[in-house]
C-alpha cells in the first residue's frame, strides 16, 4: 500500500516538472540539502535533469545554493536530481 502511494507521487512529480518543462520556465527544485534554479532539460523515470537557460532576453547558468544557513552558492551546466530526494519544486529565480 505504502509503495503503491509513492508510485502514485512520483507520477505526479513527474507530470509537474513536465508542465514545467513544456512550459520552458525557469524552475527551483528543492531537496532536503539544496535547491536549485534552471530550466527542465528532461525528465526520466527516475530523475530530472536541470539545464541552462535564457530568461528576459539573459543567459543563466544552473544555479545551486545550499539550504544551511552557511549557504555555498554555485554555477554549473548540468545537473541530475533523483526525483526521490525532490521535496518541493516552484518557479525558479533568474535573477
Amino acid at each position: 500500500m505504502a509503495e503503491n502511494h509513492k508510485n502514485r507521487e512520483l507520477a505526479a512529480l513527474r507530470e509537474l516538472l513536465n508542465d514545467y518543462k513544456e512550459i520552458g520556465l525557469p524552475t527551483a527544485v528543492w531537496t532536503e540539502d539544496f535547491h536549485t534554479d534552471g530550466i527542465i532539460g528532461h525528465v526520466g523515470k527516475h530523475f530530472v535533469t536541470i539545464i541552462p537557460g535564457i530568461n528576459n532576453g539573459t543567459v543563466f547558468g544552473v544555479f545551486v545554493e545550499s539550504n544551511d544557513n552557511d549557504s555555498s552558492n554555485d554555477t554549473v551546466n548540468k545537473m541530475h536530481i533523483p526525483l526521490r530526494k525532490i521535496v518541493a519544486v516552484s518557479d525558479g529565480d533568474t535573477t
